[in-house]
Parts: C-alpha cells; sequence; structure tokens
C-alpha cells in the first residue's frame, strides 16, 4: 500500500514483468513488417528501423509499466487473486479508470495502452491495418520524418502499438497499462519523478507519478479521494486484520468514505 500512502502510482521497469519477452516480440514483429513493405522506401525503412531497432537490447530498462485491470465482478476473478494477490496479501484497488487513464493535456510522457490478445499470425495482420495510414502519408509526403518532433512521435506511437499485444491466453485479464518509454517522444515527466522501490522480491527503479489535481495543466479530480472507488482485500487468512489496517490508512489521509471490504472468495493457499 505504499502508492497509496505516499499519493503516487509507481512504473515499474517491465523487465520485473511476467510477459516482458511478448512485448519484446512485438517489437521484432513490427521491424519484421517495416522490412516486408514494398510501399516504403529504403530512406524510410531504414531510419524507422534503426530508432526502433537500437531501443530494443535495452528495452527492459527503458520501458516503464503500470497494469490494471477491467473488471466487474464484486470479489475478483479467483484466477486474478492467484496470479497476482500475493498468496493472501492481495489487495485490490478499484478506480474510476475514466478520470485515471485520460490522455488528453496530460502532465506526463505516459501512453494509456488497451491490450490486445492476439496471436502472432494474428497480430501481424493488425499491424499492417495499423500501418496503413502511416505508409499513405510517408508516400505522399516523404520528408515529414525529416522534423525530428514528428519523427520521434511516430515511433512512439509503433511502439506503443508493438507492445500491446498479449497472448488470448490472458484474455481474461482484461489488461490496461500506462507506460513510459525513456528516449522516445518527451521526456518532459511533470511533476514526475524517477525513484526507488524496495519491495518483498527485490530493489527497483520505479517512475513515481503524484495522484493529485492538475489544475496546471485543466485536469482536475485526479487525486485519491476522486479516483479511488473502495479497497477490496483479496482471499486470506488476515482479512480482518488487513481490513483495520487499510481503514487506519484511510483515516489518517482523510479518505473515511472510501469503502474497505472483503472478497467472499476462500483462501487457498498456492503455496
Amino acid at each position: 500500500m505504499a502508492m497509496l500512502d505516499s499519493d503516487e502510482i509507481w512504473l515499474s521497469p517491465v523487465s520485473c514483468m511476467n510477459d516482458v519477452e511478448e512485448i519484446e516480440g512485438g517489437v521484432r514483429a513490427l521491424i519484421n513488417h517495416i522490412e516486408y513493405r514494398s510501399d516504403l522506401s529504403t530512406f524510410h525503412k531504414v531510419k524507422l528501423k534503426t530508432m526502433i531497432e537500437g531501443i530494443l537490447p535495452t528495452i527492459r530498462e527503458r520501458v516503464y509499466a503500470f497494469c490494471l485491470s477491467e473488471h466487474s465482478h464484486d470479489n475478483g476473478l479467483l484466477s486474478m487473486w492467484r496470479a497476482y494477490g500475493a498468496d493472501g496479501d492481495g489487495v485490490c484497488l478499484v478506480i474510476h479508470a475514466d478520470r485515471i487513464l485520460r490522455t488528453d493535456n496530460a502532465p506526463f510522457a505516459v501512453s494509456c495502452l488497451p491490450m490486445r490478445y492476439d496471436l502472432a499470425e494474428e497480430f501481424e495482420w493488425k499491424i499492417q491495418e495499423f500501418f496503413d495510414p502511416l505508409a499513405h502519408t510517408l508516400t505522399c509526403h516523404p520528408t515529414i520524418i525529416d522534423n525530428s518532433d514528428v519523427f520521434l512521435e511516430i515511433v512512439l506511437r509503433l511502439y506503443n502499438f508493438a507492445m500491446s499485444r498479449k497472448h488470448p491466453g490472458f484474455e481474461e485479464e482484461r489488461e490496461i497499462r500506462l507506460v513510459h518509454t525513456r528516449g522516445i517522444g518527451t521526456d518532459h515527466l511533470g511533476g514526475a519523478y524517477y525513484g526507488i522501490s524496495g519491495g518483498s522480491r527485490h530493489v527497483k527503479s520505479v517512475l513515481k507519478l503524484p495522484v493529485r489535481d492538475y489544475p496546471e495543466a485543466n485536469i482536475p479530480n485526479t487525486s485519491w479521494s476522486h479516483i479511488l472507488s473502495e479497497i477490496i482485500i483479496g482471499p486470506s487468512h488476515f482479512a480482518d486484520n488487513q481490513r483495520i489496517a487499510l481503514e487506519y490508512l484511510l483515516r489518517a489521509k482523510g479518505l473515511d468514505a472510501v469503502p474497505v471490504r472483503c472478497s467472499e472468495i476462500p483462501y487457498r493457499s498456492t503455496k
């Protein structure tokens, strides 16, 4: 609950994720697609591939992500608690996604990526559909990527698309990611900053986004009091103790109105 206590959302390096190989595989599929296209000039192919290939070897250290799931189940999905519920220590923050995921006038260089659940062959077709309008634009306006800002924006959108694929076996997760890539597009972080998290597994670098209202960017109602709907404690033998501790934390932060409840799914240890 350190994020709630510090009024921040933490994006972790994708090297900490279980499916980082799928992210890298999506980027490689994008590189292969660029090489395959017959409607791109050699100049455009080389420029795009050089930039994308240059980032791929360090993607595990340069890309930061915060993962959410979209669900309407009152008690959460048992499969999600088993996968991400820390074997009895899991807590779910239920948020108003329409408030936290807005990208218009966002003060941070963070992209919102709904995951696509495709097999590799299906994803290749999706890349083509996504890339066709860009290829047409480059054909009609071949010098457009001479503008460095435009070029980096194109690369960022291609990279984000390539990183948004997961295997259909995970479709029930309905995942959405907040993603930041160092060195692509703007590195302006607004009030965000890089820090350290010493979690139970290992010490890691994180990108910390302050959870507050941003009137200077015309983004109100994004503090915890506006975006946090409720807290659900996962299946656990110690749910009552967790509830008491969370209610104390919420009172200390002036969030008394946020309800805390326990999932009714029985606890079964996964160890």
